[in-house]
């Protein structure tokens, strides 16, 4: 079985298969199109070109994906792969298409990544090498009138300023000034920016509205918990806080003020781990147990 690395020529069969497959998986409507606007809403050469695939007979009928990040923990630079948008089509299913795929997939990453993780079932991505990762914290907070804040949507000219205020977390991701809206804004989410009552520009955190989540946030000074509260106060419901397990110091800052604590996803972080000695040395930098991993939280 012939597994190849897809052209732009591909880019409407493919974003039409991940629709169509996830679509059914997920039992809603999950548009790649509305879901990933930076990558799938527009014919591009980096959508096709981060993606592997099996064909027969001209038509494509499986895939998956293969996106190379610069993620950052603790100062050190990790050569992250980001795979998933693991689907086959229902007609070509128990034939080996998703195993080809994987296992070309692994041999690329065996070349180049320290660390590589996707989504899903971990007895399904298992035989893969892919296992869950550790801690990542959810956090509930209630509304609350500590502090007053100000929310509006992510503009151009805030930029500049909240991309060097995530690059000042114990990780992040790095991107392009013109890639840090679109990623905040991925996967039916709001890149929102916050201000204090003085209108001083204080951070940004990517919000969803339909599952009432926060995914990724930075902000000065420690003030985490009166934003959010503030936040859900402004919403008027509780919301829910995503803190990566890399970043132990503001879990133990938060987790006084949250009304519920859970380690638990429905969806877990699965790695592979490529270069171990690398990750170990990180964590035991961090003061984490060096046989542990945690999951990033990607955009």
């Amino acid at each position: 079985m012939d597994v190849v690395k897809l052209d732009k020529d591909s880019f409407y069969e493919l974003r039409d298969l991940l629709t169509t497959v996830f679509t059914k998986r997920n039992k809603r409507e999950t548009d790649f199109e509305k879901l990933f606007p930076r990558i799938f809403g527009e014919l591009n050469e980096y959508s096709t070109s981060s993606h592997y695939g099996v064909f027969e007979d001209g038509k494509l009928i499986g895939t998956a994906a293969m996106y190379s990040l610069d993620y950052v923990v603790g100062g050190e630079n990790i050569k992250l792969i980001a795979n998933g948008n693991v689907a086959v089509h229902e007609s070509y299913r128990g034939k080996g298409v998703m195993s080809a795929i994987l296992k070309k997939i692994n041999e690329e990453c065996d070349k180049c990544a320290d660390l590589c993780y996707l989504h899903g079932d971990p007895v399904r991505y298992g035989r893969f090498g892919y296992y869950e990762g550790e801690t990542e914290y959810l956090l509930v907070f209630e509304p609350n009138a500590v502090a007053e804040y100000f929310f509006r949507p992510m503009q151009d000219e805030d930029v500049p300023a909240l991309q060097k205020l995530s690059e000042s977390k114990v990780e992040y991701i790095k991107r392009k000034e013109c890639d840090f809206i679109p990623a905040l804004n991925s996967r039916y989410r709001q890149a929102i920016s916050v201000f204090d009552k003085e209108e001083n520009l204080v951070g940004y955190m990517s919000y969803s509205e339909e599952d009432k989540h926060v995914e990724e946030f930075a902000f000065v000074d420690e003030i985490e918990h009166d934003v959010f509260g503030a936040f859900a106060k402004a919403n008027s419901d509780s919301i829910e806080v995503l803190i990566s397990g890399y970043d132990k110091l503001t879990y133990e800052r938060l987790k006084e003020f949250a009304t519920t604590i859970t380690k638990e996803k429905e969806e877990p972080t699965l790695f592979r781990v490529v270069n171990p000695k690398r990750m170990r040395e990180i964590a035991q930098n961090l003061g984490l147990n060096e046989e542990l991993l945690y999951a990033p939280y990607l955009t």
